[in-house]
């Protein structure tokens, strides 16, 4: 995932809470995402930016 470009932080904390994930601060990903975590990706990925405004 990329971080927005206005706050090009965080990407590497959301994916690393995830097994497979990491990356860097403004890009960063995910390897295996099973299925049954894709609502709590986007979850995780809505709240952080919401907050981070």
């Amino acid at each position: 995932m990329r971080a927005p470009l206005n706050n090009r932080v965080g990407a590497d904390e959301i994916c690393s809470s995830f097994p497979t994930g990491g990356g860097r601060k403004a890009a960063a990903g995910i390897n295996q995402l099973p299925k049954g975590d894709v609502a709590k990706f986007t979850q995780v990925l809505s709240d952080f930016y919401k907050s981070s405004n």
